[in-house]
């Protein structure tokens, strides 16, 4: 058992937001149990199953198959920043939001519709602490 399922044992929202595709290592060690960590399908269904709140970061090419079952899972998919800063956050809101095929590229780098960090966890928050039992939001930066 993770600390992040460990969390939502407890009744606490859990979210996971990172820089990095959500499926690489240290998100998803959080929310999934592989064999190898190259198993980014199996590694991405499982986060779905997961509960979680909130998954954000890169990963829009494991994830594209994807969407429908996130969908039918409660996510609001979002894949631009515009769409992620102007999503109504109520009770029940989940969040996929997947900005780039693989990593998210560098600020310096960065190009088009990419929501920062700091839009990413200011989001995550606004989704989490909705829950009166608390949180867990692990970030990573890559």
């Amino acid at each position: 058992t993770s600390l992040a399922e460990f969390a939502k044992g407890l009744g606490l929202s859990v979210g996971l937001v990172t820089t990095t595709a959500i499926y690489d290592a240290t998100p998803a060690v959080f929310a999934a149990h592989a064999t190898d960590r190259g198993m980014y399908s199996s590694i991405a269904v499982q986060m779905l199953y997961s509960g979680f709140e909130v998954l954000m970061g890169g990963g829009l090419k494991v994830f594209s198959n994807l969407t429908d079952v996130a969908k039918q899972l409660g996510y609001t998919v979002v894949t631009k920043r515009s769409e992620l800063l102007a999503l109504p956050v109520q009770t029940n809101t989940k969040i996929l939001g997947l900005f780039a095929d693989e990593n998210i590229p560098y600020v310096i780098d960065r190009q088009g519709n990419i929501p920062s960090l700091v839009d990413m966890v200011s989001k995550a928050l606004e989704v989490l602490e909705r829950n009166s039992e608390g949180f867990l939001l692990m970030v990573v930066v890559e």
